[in-house]
């Protein structure tokens, strides 16, 4: 991982484990003990690099209560940066209010959630030609984006630092569509009083969009300040060369520039990073769910 990060000019890495590791389909006290071990060793195994790498937690969303007390450690004991989640939790979204606990604790610890798509929506139509992730997964990230937003978690939680990869996957394309339908649809404005727009300030994405059109539609989109570097490495769906995107966007000023590549996630974990070089930060390495 250290040899990728110095070829790619890359001072910090973010890590965390594949999704379905987050064994969510387990009963709640092996959930339990699963993310304490995972979280132990992401910890072990990052301490080696203590000024290049740092780590998510897991937890065992299946048992919010669970959940809350492994997040606790893995923050407070571990001195993990953040956690990672499935966009789903066995099929149920975040706008559940069962997983409001979680948020709250979130919330108090100051720390962000990153999503990566799991268990997507509608897979049973797309085994064939790796759909699941060409397809599926950029779906099921603007799906899981759209609940958060619709089902009114960052109203009733306005201090949440989220993350989606894949560049929000296809809610930018989307936004215009979803702000149309919140205006003219009583049913999108239940838990959502404000414009779907408004939201995305405390909302973060990476830049594994495959596409230099791509990338700067997403810079006209969303704000730029809530644009992380991403990589996904080191799976066959990452962006082996993750700055480049960024590099030779037309649409960005060199100081949107150097946010983009470090200074956006210093705010996004809420800590600035030690500075031995040329800050380029990547905001995950290693993806859950493992393949983009």
């Amino acid at each position: 991982m250290i040899e990728n990060m110095e070829r790619c000019g890359l001072s910090h890495r973010i890590c965390c484990t594949a999704s379905w590791l987050g064994f969510y389909w387990t009963e709640p006290e092996m959930g339990r003990f699963l993310a304490r071990a995972t979280n132990e060793g992401i910890a072990s195994a990052l301490a080696r690099y203590p000024n290049r790498l740092l780590g998510l937690a897991t937890v065992p969303l299946q048992d919010v209560e669970g959940a809350v007390e492994e997040l606790r450690h893995a923050i407070g004991v571990l001195g993990l940066a953040g956690v990672a989640v499935g966009t789903n939790v066995n099929g149920a979204y975040f706008d559940d209010p069962r997983f409001d606990p979680f948020f709250e604790v979130v919330q108090e610890l100051e720390v962000p959630v990153f999503f990566h798509p799991d268990e997507v929506a509608g897979r049973e139509r797309m085994g064939d030609y790796w759909l699941t992730r060409l397809l599926g997964n950029p779906h099921e990230a603007a799906l899981s984006l759209s609940r958060v937003i619709l089902g009114g978690v960052l109203e009733r939680f306005p201090r949440l630092r989220l993350c989606f990869p894949l560049g929000g996957g296809t809610f930018a394309y989307l936004l215009g569509r979803i702000e149309h339908g919140w205006r003219v649809r009583p049913e999108a404005r239940v838990k959502a009083p404000k414009r779907p727009l408004t939201y995305l300030g405390r909302c973060y994405f990476d830049t594994i969009v495959h596409s230099q059109a791509s990338f700067e539609f997403l810079v006209r989109t969303v704000p730029v300040s809530n644009l992380v570097l991403g990589s996904d490495y080191p799976w066959d769906m990452g962006d082996p060369d993750p700055r480049r995107l960024v590099e030779v966007a037309a649409n960005l000023t060199p100081s949107q520039r150097a946010d983009v590549l470090g200074r956006n996630v210093e705010r996004l974990l809420g800590i600035r990073l030690s500075q031995t070089r040329e800050r380029q930060v990547d905001d995950l390495g290693s993806a859950p769910e493992g393949r983009g």
